[in-house]
């Protein structure tokens, strides 16, 4: 799984929704090219590279020693997937103010934020044999890891 850290996009763009859509396409170019990689790094892989899995059944199929795994991972049977975090923390760096559960334009700005990384998988579900999905991550080491990220760019940007 590849996350974006939605908020730090919003505070790049320093409020300009324009500027957050545009960062958001780029950054999408980019989870995908990272998650391509991955898939990519199966290719070639020979079951022989670890047996127990590949050869003995525990994948759920049985290969031979030269077959190459990366076969089995495809049309279903693995998935792709672009994690996000921080919706409500994208919306108040970006509008600022009112909650989001009190503001209806704000609510549909955070579902329009989710449709466009869902039509961002689902394009890339039509274009690879791999199953794409999106999906929230409310992993506290990855919010906080981004926490920390954003705080320590902010720093440095200052100095």
């Amino acid at each position: 799984m590849i996350s974006l850290n939605l908020p730090r996009i919003a505070l790049e763009a320093k409020g300009d929704e324009a500027t957050f859509w545009k960062l958001l396409d780029e950054r999408l170019v980019l989870a995908r090219k990272a998650l391509m990689t991955r898939i990519a790094r199966l290719e070639g892989v020979k079951a022989r590279v670890a047996p127990i899995l590949y050869m003995e059944g525990a994948c759920g199929v049985r290969l031979n020693a030269d077959d190459d795994v990366s076969e089995i991972f495809k049309n279903g049977r693995a998935s792709i997937s672009l994690g996000y975090i921080g919706i409500h923390e994208t919306i108040n760096a970006l509008f600022g103010g009112e909650h989001v559960y009190d503001n209806e334009q704000l609510r549909a700005k955070g579902i329009a934020i989710v449709e466009r990384l869902r039509q961002a998988v689902d394009q890339w579900k039509e274009e690879t044999v791999m199953v794409s999905v999106s999906t929230a991550r409310r992993v506290k080491t990855c919010a906080t890891a981004s926490a920390v990220s954003i705080l320590l760019s902010l720093a440095w940007c200052r100095a």
